[in-house]
């Protein structure tokens, strides 16, 4: 939820808000190519993927990332892949039924729940981290995303631009075709590829678990000098 969406939705006057971002452990980190490679053949997976992960529920926006991909295929990508990480929630069991029913599955991946200690080597091993979200608390995989060197691609909606500022490339979730063509942009320019990667990087040296408690105990602080007990 982006300060913005506090405002909206609560009435609170924005110099009253103060913001507290999460961290990203230090197991999230680029990997050597051999150490991606031994956690992915265990998936049957190889480098190169597209890759989403989350709980998948209404507002992760399952249906327009399946469609993107598919349309992303007729485009001289055949063999592109699309690997999906995360529980299947309340809502959206039907979609993902039907959609592996369909010939369009061939190419989508679904690995459930991915363990912490194999996590980095799929955001290592994707081309491309594509998160369409329609609502987001605060977007955690695209931080850790940004620490392992993988670029993004994510929503501009609610908090997702806060986490990612300018090291991602934004777009309308709802936007089919503006989704295709980030990720295409993406997949086609190498050194598109690098320069999301190295402000990725950047970007996710700004959230330590450090810098969390201390904004969080700064907080506290201010409140009980305006509110002494």
């Amino acid at each position: 939820m982006s300060t913005g969406d506090l405002e909206k939705s609560y009435g609170v006057a924005s110099h009253r808000i103060s913001v507290t971002w999460n961290g990203v452990r230090e197991s999230f980190r680029p990997l050597k190519e051999s150490e991606t490679r031994t956690v992915l053949t265990r998936y049957g997976l190889e480098s190169g993927f597209l890759f989403s992960l989350g709980r998948l529920n209404q507002r992760k926006n399952l249906g327009t990332l399946l469609r993107v991909h598919a349309a992303l295929r007729t485009q001289d990508r055949k063999d592109l892949t699309l690997v999906i990480g995360g529980k299947v929630d309340h809502g959206v069991e039907e979609l993902v039924r039907s959609f592996r029913e369909s010939p369009r599955s061939s190419r989508v991946h679904w690995v459930g729940l991915i363990p912490d200690a194999d996590l980095p080597a799929f955001y290592a091993g994707a081309t491309c981290f594509v998160y369409p979200s329609l609502f987001e608390g605060f977007g955690l995989p695209l931080l850790e995303a940004m620490a392992c060197g993988c670029p993004v691609v994510s929503s501009d909606r609610t908090a997702c631009p806060e986490v990612v500022g300018t090291a991602g490339l934004l777009v309308d979730p709802e936007d089919e075709r503006a989704i295709a063509a980030a990720i295409a942009r993406v997949l086609d320019d190498e050194a598109l590829r690098v320069d999301l990667r190295e402000r990725g990087l950047a970007r996710s040296r700004l959230f330590t678990w450090e810098e969390s408690a201390r904004r969080t105990l700064g907080v506290l602080r201010d409140a009980a000098r305006k509110h002494p007990a």
